[in-house]
């Protein structure tokens, strides 16, 4: 919704991107490092929020990944990987689950496993209910052998979401389909 402004850096064992942007209604200051070390062989996102009021100020922060892990598209063979006993439905196309608000068992519903993305309808999201009480969230390509790992302190950091397009059309998110 806004620019951002930028700062590389890079050294002999550490590579990496320093994004900052200061919300115009709030004032909050956001500052999100993405690194990547000479020892790994992955990268590090480390978003950090400063509050430079007074005053609390009320905010809700979504950091959304977009992953098809490896393929042009979403394939068979991902699992979402999200330590719960339950969801609730943040929006949905499949008229055979529960609708958005509504709670249901995860990840099998009605003898299906939904952690399998195979076993979709149409697309889906939903958030750890009432809200994440594990460490990690995540999801495996079985096809590319890919996956993705969020690492975060449940006790502060409580939502996990998940999100899968199905039947959406690309242009939704995408300029170029």
């Amino acid at each position: 919704a806004s620019p951002w402004d930028f700062q590389t850096y890079q050294d002999d064992q550490n590579a990496g991107v320093v994004l900052h942007n200061s919300e115009a209604r709030t004032g909050l200051e956001t500052e999100i490092i993405v690194s990547l070390d000479a020892e790994h062989n992955y990268f590090t996102v480390i978003p950090r929020i400063f509050n430079p009021n007074a005053e609390p100020v009320s905010y809700k922060f979504w950091i959304n990944g977009m992953f098809t892990l490896g393929a042009p598209t979403l394939t068979p063979g991902i699992e979402f990987v999200l330590p719960t006993d339950s969801v609730t439905v943040h929006s949905t196309g499949d008229p055979t689950l529960p609708q958005p608000d509504e709670t249901m068992s995860w990840s099998v519903f009605n003898g299906r496993d939904l952690s399998r993305y195979d076993n979709w309808t149409n697309y889906l999201g939903v958030f750890a209910a009432p809200q994440a009480t594990q460490n990690f969230m995540g999801a495996y390509n079985h096809s590319t052998n890919l996956g993705v790992a969020r690492v975060f302190p449940a006790n502060l950091i409580p939502g996990a979401k998940i999100f899968g397009v199905g039947d959406l059309d690309p242009a939704l998110w995408t300029n170029d389909g």
